[in-house]
């Protein structure tokens, strides 16, 4: 069933159409799952809008969004989706700021997203194609994230055990050249007070190189290049590594 959309238009210029309702929804990352939802799109159409404490700022977005979530049945399991774009027409948003120092940023999405959350566990399974960019007063910037691809979708599980990742992805930021890598989780991860991992393990695999990570209790880890060499690195130089833009 339907109702009437119930959405904010665009003050500015464009149109925005949507749909709140009910419907059953198959789950395609957790395979047998069909669940009862309530969902709402969104499908604008060069929809401009103002900010409210920014009068140089405006919104444009375009393509169509979908969000539903699933009631929590009896054993405390429910699941929710996000659905962004439709074939090849993905879903994005650009904001600009006029004026001197005049800035503009924007994402652009295609794909699903779905999770499961149970009193135990929280299941996250995408295949996303994630787009970003924009101006700033340092100059240009971009970047592209895939998560997952149509045989292995990428997957991340949180439970008392842990954190564990699964799967593939790939990026390229106007820093960094990246690549592609498929995350195979051995033991779950578990992190300290400031998120960063203090025990666990995972193989990394990019092209037909192959590593294995193993972190210590005081945030190190030791690593194995599957035919090559061995070694450690220091929990400096492991955050030094994660924040260098790559």
């Amino acid at each position: 069933t339907t109702a009437p959309p119930v959405f904010g238009g665009c003050p500015i210029a464009g149109t925005e159409a949507g749909t709140d309702g009910t419907r059953t929804r198959s789950f395609q990352f957790f395979p047998g799952v069909s669940r009862d939802v309530s969902f709402s799109t969104f499908e604008p159409y060069n929809c401009r809008t103002g900010e409210p404490f920014d009068p140089n700022a405006v919104q444009t977005r375009d393509g169509i969004t979908e969000l539903g979530d699933s009631a929590t049945d009896a054993v405390g399991t429910s699941y929710t989706y996000q659905a962004f774009g439709a074939a090849d027409a993905p879903a994005s948003s650009r904001r600009s700021i006029a004026g001197p120092a005049a800035t503009e940023d924007y994402t652009v999405r295609l794909g699903i997203i779905e999770h499961r959350v149970t009193p135990a566990s929280l299941s996250g399974v995408t295949d996303l194609a994630y787009a970003f960019g924009g101006q700033d007063d340092e100059g240009p910037f971009a970047g592209v994230i895939v998560y997952g691809e149509a045989a292995t979708p990428y997957r991340y599980e949180i439970t008392a055990a842990g954190t564990s990742v699964d799967g593939a992805y790939a990026y390229r930021t106007s820093e960094c050249a990246g690549g592609r890598l498929v995350s195979d989780t051995l033991v779950p991860l578990t992190l300290d007070s400031a998120n960063h991992p203090v025990s666990g393990q995972y193989d990394l695999m990019s092209g037909a190189a192959s590593v294995r990570v193993t972190y210590q209790a005081d945030g190190s880890a030791l690593y194995q290049i599957f035919g090559g060499a061995s070694g450690s690195l220091t929990r400096a130089e492991i955050e030094l590594s994660a924040s260098d833009g790559c």
